[in-house]
């Protein structure tokens, strides 16, 4: 099966697929109605705003319908175009265009069935004479036919990728005058997709421009769930994170009911704040939302913003003038075509447009001007992309336009002549009916240009669109704010519409945590000057210096991140954010877990008379610290990998905040949570040691005061309702927690060195201990461990962390035990003339006999 022939059978299986969920059975109707006219190449043309309810509506009863007339306006614009291109001998002189237009009522599967009867040229010619018909009959067995060569259309956005990928399948371009969705922009989906209008995200980033104007930083957003309203609120809603709180959003649909466009205004009602309405749909919803702010009693409440899917004249509103009073419309550049408007007005009733019947009671209210209204101008220059193309694409394929050659292209135009003929389309540049030059670039797209509108009703309640500002990708707006009315509002003064509570950055109590966050840092800065200053001093050796500067670096990166949590939430905070907030808690506890283990082991081994235990040093402190911090390094790693840092907005609350996966803020928490409860099981069990084998007590109070907090923070922070409080409670958790460690573990010993005499400093340090009796066997002279004398003591052993080594060191009881030299009540309270006379010695230290074994800076236990 060949390439085309896979590009074939897919388009008829998903018609198929169309065709079957269709409870209208309009697929299988045979009778469809067109427009079509003869021609040596047939244009085709969808649209979907002459019947947008269905087709059933077509001929019922109603007074004015000026949506389907400003659509009829089109269809006659697209013969005219061609009609004028068939008099032209500068641009395919002796050859003639003809077209086949549709009316797909708006509904994707009638489109879809529309679209095949197109290509596969299937003869459907009710209220058309015999000879306007595209295919013209030769016998009964065969058919002749002039080739199809593209399609003009649809409208909509959801039904113009609907055909637009079936024509790709047979390499024919379509060119739209008013679908904006970016999803067409996509050149994989829509490779032979064209537009003469801007997409949708220069509308969008004309509104969020007309919004910054005004100051507006509360808006409620309402769009049509398709391609053209979700695409357009989801850049919105990323290019508004910073900036502007959307205080309600609304997808609507078909299935929406009056009842739910009454609840939309309601909900909005309720956002006192929010005065500016963005209605980002069809015409059809449009009504709708007007209908129930009637309804609701919300006239004059809201300052209405349109996007381009309503509202193009002032026929299509002027029915809700109420509701629509000081609207502010944003729309297409459209021109009058003149020449247009005096071919319409002649047209008669009988004219073959199979429509035009439908439509004699509009045609009394037309007034001059009504063409660009319609946007005729875009209408017609979509056509004349088809024309110019296949002009430039015979005149390659046939130098001089040899009769035989354009024969023979027309009896053999297929997918690589459609594809020739795309290229062609997309290198064109000329002036339009629209007054600007038409041109293509990336993605086949215009650039962006837009006019806003107000509407504006005298007392007459004669009812004008008033153009009060343009606006263009590169200049931005001109706006006359003083041509403008607002909406609803009886002074005419420019509403307010702001976010109801302020982000975190600007919520009262940031200035109240970044205060208690500086004292804190200042006071961590003071400390580590001065464990820096008095790192010799026997105290702070005795705490253990790697792992206390290592516990240090954990606190202040706490004190450091709380700026960072009420700061404006942007990608790089939300990175620092989510890499640091766990890991500045690990850094907290992993060292203070290995050493209350030390301590407890170093205390176990001299209570029972043993050697000192192994992997008791300062570097293995430091070692096992960072082994448990790289584990929630790597935590955190693997989490910002899998999900990437960035500023998000929380609805419905509209407030920004950092993403968060929640499967790495639970295993962070249980892994952080398991380092404090062994952290406090050691402090319990080391509870009973004197404070002069270290800060035990105080390391115990720290664990216990840090586990409250968790137990505290979790629950709260899990359970709060909104992005601030979230981010409230963890500046406090942190901040809390930074300071109960700086108070507990270093504060505490600072003031015992500077503020208690060294004879006192057993109040913060030292206690007796009760030891067990044992036996120890100590070595002989030579080293060796021999049969020595027998130590046996039920008394009060002192502390003596007061001891001194002969370099003015001071040593714990501990390195006198390390020493392996017997100690007596005599000999540890000898005195040296040359030394402390209230100090207490080993020994060997005093007769430099024998063999000293000083623990590693001083920190034995």
């Amino acid at each position: 099966m060949a390439k085309g022939d896979y590009a074939i059978f897919i388009f008829f299986f998903v018609l198929i697929y169309h065709c079957r969920g269709d409870s209208t059975n309009q697929c299988d109707d045979e009778s469809i109605v067109h427009y079509v006219g003869p021609g040596d190449f047939i244009l085709g043309a969808l649209f979907d705003d002459l019947h947008d309810q269905g087709c059933t509506n077509a001929n019922s009863d109603r007074q004015y319908d000026y949506e389907g007339f400003a659509t009829l306006h089109k269809q006659e614009a697209i013969v005219f175009a061609l009609e004028e291109i068939n008099k032209r001998t500068d641009i395919l002189p002796n050859i003639t265009l003809g077209y086949d237009i549709y009316d797909t009522c708006a509904q994707k599967q009638l489109a879809v069935k529309q679209a095949i009867n197109q290509v596969m040229y299937k003869e459907h010619c009710r209220y058309v004479e015999e000879n306007f018909c595209a295919i013209s009959k030769v016998d009964n067995e065969s058919k002749t036919h002039a080739p199809f060569i593209g399609v003009v259309g649809a409208e909509w956005s959801e039904i113009t990728s609907t055909i637009s990928f079936h024509f790709s399948a047979f390499h024919l371009p379509t060119v739209s005058y008013f679908a904006s969705s970016d999803e067409l922009s996509d050149p994989v989906m829509f490779p032979f997709f064209l537009r003469v209008i801007p997409p949708d995200k220069f509308q969008i980033d004309a509104m969020i421009a007309l919004l910054n104007h005004f100051n507006w930083t509360s808006v409620a957003f309402v769009y049509t769930d398709d391609s053209y309203g979700k695409t357009a609120f989801k850049r919105f809603q990323n290019k508004t994170e910073n900036s502007i709180c959307i205080a309600e959003q609304f997808g609507v649909d078909s299935r929406s009911t009056k009842s739910d466009f009454d609840f939309i205004v309601k909900s909005i009602l309720n956002h006192s704040d929010t005065r500016v309405v963005i209605l980002f749909t069809h015409q059809t919803y449009a009504r709708l939302f007007f209908e129930a702010m009637e309804s609701m009693d919300a006239i004059g409440k809201f300052q209405l913003i349109g996007s381009d899917g309503w509202g193009s004249n002032v026929h299509e509103i002027q029915k809700f003038s109420r509701a629509t009073k000081g609207t502010l419309k944003i729309r297409f550049v459209d021109k009058i075509v003149p020449q247009f408007e005096n071919y319409f007005l002649k047209v008669s009733p009988g004219n073959r447009n199979p429509w035009f019947e439908e439509f004699k009671t509009e045609r009394s209210i037309l007034k001059t001007g009504f063409s660009k209204e319609s946007g005729v101008s875009r209408t017609m220059d979509s056509v004349l992309v088809f024309a110019y193309g296949l002009d430039a694409l015979l005149k390659e394929e046939c130098p001089g336009l040899d009769a035989k050659c354009v024969q023979e292209i027309k009896e053999n135009f297929n997918g690589t002549y459609g594809r020739t003929l795309y290229g062609h389309m997309t290198s064109l540049n000329f002036m339009g009916y629209n007054k600007h030059n038409v041109s293509f670039f990336s993605a086949g797209e215009d650039i962006g240009r837009y006019e806003m509108v107000n509407f504006q009703c005298n007392d007459d309640q004669e009812c004008l669109l008033v153009p009060v500002g343009d606006w263009n990708s590169i200049s931005q707006w001109t706006i006359n704010g003083s041509a403008v009315i607002w909406g609803g509002d009886a002074n005419n003064e420019l509403p307010i519409s702001r976010c109801k509570g302020p982000p975190q950055w600007r919520h009262p109590w940031a200035s109240f945590i970044i205060v208690l966050d500086s004292t804190g840092l200042i006071c961590g800065m003071i400390v580590t000057g001065a464990y820096i200053w008095n790192r010799n001093h026997s105290l702070i050796h005795a705490s253990g210096l790697g792992v206390s500067f290592l516990i240090l670096v954990g606190v202040m990166f706490s004190y450091l991140l709380v700026f960072a949590f009420v700061t404006k939430p942007s990608a790089i905070s939300c990175y620092f954010l989510r890499s640091g907030y766990m890991v500045c808690f690990t850094t907290h506890f992993a060292p203070l877990l290995v050493h209350t283990w030390t301590i407890f082991r170093r205390y176990k081994a001299v209570t029972r008379n043993t050697r000192r235990p192994g992997f008791t040093s300062s570097a293995s402190e430091i070692f096992f610290s960072l082994s448990l911090i790289l584990v929630q390094v790597a935590i955190t790693i693997v989490f910002l990998i899998v999900t990437p840092p960035e500023s998000i907005i929380q609805e419905p609350e509209h407030q920004l905040t950092c993403n968060q996966n929640d499967t790495e803020l639970a295993v962070s928490i249980v892994y952080n949570v398991l380092l404090i409860i062994l952290c406090s099981v050691c402090a319990f069990l080391t509870r009973k040691v004197p404070k002069n084998y270290k800060e035990s007590r105080f390391i115990g109070f720290s664990v216990y005061t840090t586990l409250v907090i968790w137990v505290l923070f979790i629950p709260s922070y899990v359970n709060a309702p909104i992005a601030n409080w979230k981010v409230l409670i963890l500046s406090f958790a942190m901040l809390i927690s930074a300071s109960v460690t700086l108070i507990f573990l270093f504060l505490i010993k600072l003031y015992a060195i500077y503020l208690v005499p060294d004879a006192d400093m057993n109040i913060y340090i030292a206690r007796d201990v009760k030891a067990k009796p044992a036996e120890v066997s100590w070595p002989s002279e030579g080293g060796r461990s021999g049969a020595g004398r027998v130590l046996r003591s039920r008394s009060r052993v002192n502390a003596i962390s007061s001891a001194t080594n002969f370099d003015g060191r001071r040593w714990s009881y501990g390195e006198a035990i390390a020493a392996r030299e017997p100690v007596s009540t005599v000999s540890m309270v000898k005195t040296h003339s040359s030394l402390d006379s209230d100090a207490v010695y080993p020994p060997q230290s005093l007769t430099g006999q024998g063999h000293i074994y000083p623990s590693e800076a001083g920190n034995w236990l």
